[in-house]
């Protein structure tokens, strides 16, 4: 059974959810703070309202991040650290680079660092977070999403929008999950596509922007509070 990690690092604190895939069950959920100090905190909820709590000196996210991994294990919450065949993190600012959420290499950890100034207390523990988990968990595919996602559409219906592809479809899912906005941008065409794997609700869309204006139908499908715009 694969397993995806969302994560997101503060400068002293690590939140964490682990979901099942392709269900997107959350399996564990949970929070280490006052990381860098001796009465560190690291709560775990998981299973059928199991709760673990514990207090520790914890000196960094490096330390955090592998106690997590150990916990994950001796909670029988996983087996093997390879089911966590994906791990996600949030990110506050993307700057002009990044619009979309990107699978993690150097390219995009050398532009995160140089848009730090953009949210200064921030995007730097986020990169401390995205360099360890690469670090221990060297199999799984990194991806960042951000603050506000923007994202495209196979097919788009009544019940949600929806990409071909079952592994792109989990990732850009769990990016929207994260994003406090929502931007789609999709051709009208895609009215008409049917597509296999669904992203999200039509709920989740902030903002919707096409190439021609909606009939009422379409129009109905959305919120009151999607915006729409026509690009032409």
């Amino acid at each position: 059974m694969r397993k995806i990690i969302v994560i997101n690092s503060g400068s002293s604190s690590l939140k964490f959810k682990l979901f099942e895939s392709p269900s997107k069950n959350v399996l564990a959920s949970g929070l280490i703070e006052r990381i860098g100090l001796d009465d560190s905190i690291i709560t775990i909820k998981y299973g059928d309202k199991k709760k673990h709590r514990e207090v520790q000196a914890i000196k960094d996210h490096t330390v955090a991040v592998d106690l997590l991994l150990q916990l994950l294990k001796k909670l029988d919450i996983v087996t093997d650290l390879n089911e966590i065949s994906a791990v996600g993190h949030r990110v506050v600012a993307g700057g002009e680079y990044f619009k979309k959420s990107v699978p993690v290499d150097g390219n995009v950890i050398k532009k995160i660092e140089d848009i730090i100034e953009l949210a200064p207390l921030h995007n730097p523990a986020n990169l401390v977070g995205i360099k360890v988990f690469k670090k221990l968990l060297p199999n799984a595919l990194s991806v960042v999403a951000f603050d506000t996602a923007f994202i495209a559409a196979s097919g788009i219906d009544e019940n949600g929008v929806y990409l071909l592809d079952q592994g792109d479809a989990e990732i850009v899912g769990l990016a929207v999950s994260r994003a406090r906005k929502v931007i789609l941008v999709a051709e009208h065409q895609k009215f008409v596509n049917k597509s296999y794997y669904r992203i999200c609700p039509l709920d989740k869309i902030s903002m919707f922007i096409t190439d021609k204006a909606l009939t009422p139908e379409q129009r109905a499908m959305f919120t009151d509070k999607t915006e729409i715009i026509v690009a032409n």
